[in-house]
């Protein structure tokens, strides 16, 4: 299909995505699996930038970078709050592990201010 053709050229897809809310709390024990389904979801949709609201939303929100090369997606997260920088680095190993599911492998990329 076309997605198929635009994700092989590493274009964006429609464009900027509207801002995604993430309902798991910051730090919670459900976040790190949330943020990894949702970035997973938009790797394998060949989504470059994104913007994510969180719970609660002045702790928010994450800007994410994805650049795909092959099965290599390189993911970079900036967020203003040490807290949530903290809480996307506790969550990197899940992310490894949910990309790795669909068949991606988290290959760098990191957490920024």
């Amino acid at each position: 299909g076309v997605t198929a053709i635009a994700i092989g050229l590493g274009l964006a897809v429609g464009g900027t995505a509207a801002p995604l809310q993430l309902s798991a709390p910051v730090g919670g024990p459900d976040f790190s699996q949330a943020l990894a389904n949702q970035l997973t979801t938009l790797a394998r949709d060949g989504v470059q930038e994104a913007t994510l609201q969180l719970n609660p939303a002045e702790m928010g929100p994450i800007a994410v970078k994805i650049v795909l090369d092959g099965a290599q997606a390189q993911i970079d997260f900036a967020a203003a709050h040490a807290r949530t920088r903290e809480a996307i680095e506790a969550g990197l190993p899940s992310l490894a592990a949910a990309l790795h599911g669909a068949g991606l492998t988290l290959a760098g990329g990191g957490v920024f201010e």
